[in-house]
């Protein structure tokens, strides 16, 4: 079977991901490579936080949701939101 050896990046965050492929293969497994790709560096950074980074996190993540929803429904921008939470 020929292969070929190729690095390719993502056009949208720009990750590099390695593969050998055989010739004729399919854009939509180069998507799902490049996907589980991600998924393991995500869960490799994940696993690298200590318990309190984690919750921080999780915290800081919760805040800029529901600040992003108040700007939906209010028509505010998110800045002027986090000034008036004291975030800013």
């Amino acid at each position: 079977m020929n292969t070929v050896k190729r690095v390719r990046r993502c056009t949208i965050c720009g990750y590099r991901v390695k593969t050998i492929e055989a010739v004729g293969d399919s854009a939509t497994e180069f998507l799902m490579r490049h996907r589980k790709a991600r998924r393991e560096k995500q869960k490799r950074w994940w696993n690298s936080l200590s318990p309190e980074e984690r919750r921080a996190w999780k915290k800081r993540e919760y805040t800029r949701a529901s600040a992003r929803r108040e700007a939906r429904e209010t028509g505010e921008p998110v800045e002027q939101i986090y000034i008036r939470w004291g975030c800013a």
